[in-house]
């Protein structure tokens, strides 16, 4: 835990603040972040927003079926984006 960190699954709460945070770090624009939110939420995956106050300082998606047949096999989920000012965007794999 990271003291006065949330981390919560992006819904109607805060889409407008997870679309904000992708369109100024990750995507071109805002347009791309919702096209983006949509290939990543429920029943395909999940998008997780990690905030501080009214502040989005992370965000992390979730395939709940990765493409790669290994991965699939094994029970593995795809975690595609990890994204945070500052620092390189990165992919994890994780058997949940």
């Amino acid at each position: 835990m990271v003291p006065g960190l949330d981390v919560q699954l992006v819904g109607a709460d805060n889409y407008e603040l997870a679309v904000r945070f992708l369109a100024e770090w990750v995507c071109d624009g805002a347009g791309e972040a919702r096209r983006y939110l949509a290939d990543h939420t429920e029943p395909a995956g999940a998008s997780l927003l990690a905030a501080r106050g009214h502040d989005a300082v992370g965000y992390a998606a979730i395939v709940w079926e990765p493409d790669y047949a290994g991965f699939r096999r094994r029970g593995f989920r795809w975690c595609t984006s990890l994204s945070w000012p500052g620092r390189s965007a990165g992919r994890a794999s994780a058997r949940c």
